[in-house]
């Protein structure tokens, strides 16, 4: 199993779209929260990730998606989750983590800021 998770970051319409490719695990994370947690530190309005490119999310990967959530609602910005995959949007469901975080379709569906 690879434990690497390719990131970039890309500007649409304001918000910081992180571009992930790969599993996102315990073994991969440590990158991750960092790019996260610069993110955070630069008060993003806005932080959506990409999960086309993702094969699986572990309890560790959604456990930083939710620790961002919180993160975020602190100062008014929001996090995304664009391009979820059905099997990954069944745990985020189990984790009743669909009604906290907004998740798009494509990215023509992300608001103005």
């Amino acid at each position: 199993m690879e434990h690497v998770v390719e990131i970039s970051i890309r500007n649409v319409g304001g918000h910081a779209v992180v571009d992930l490719h790969g599993n996102i695990d315990f073994f991969s994370i440590n990158n991750l929260k960092k790019v996260i947690s610069s993110l955070i530190s630069e008060k993003k309005s806005s932080i959506v990730l990409d999960l086309r490119d993702v094969g699986y999310i572990d309890s560790a990967g959604l456990g930083l998606i939710l620790t961002t959530y919180k993160v975020t609602a602190r100062y008014k910005g929001k996090i995304g989750l664009l391009n979820v995959r059905d099997d990954i949007f069944i745990l985020l469901k189990l984790a009743a983590a669909d009604s906290l975080i907004k998740m798009y379709k494509s990215e023509t569906d992300l608001p103005q800021l």
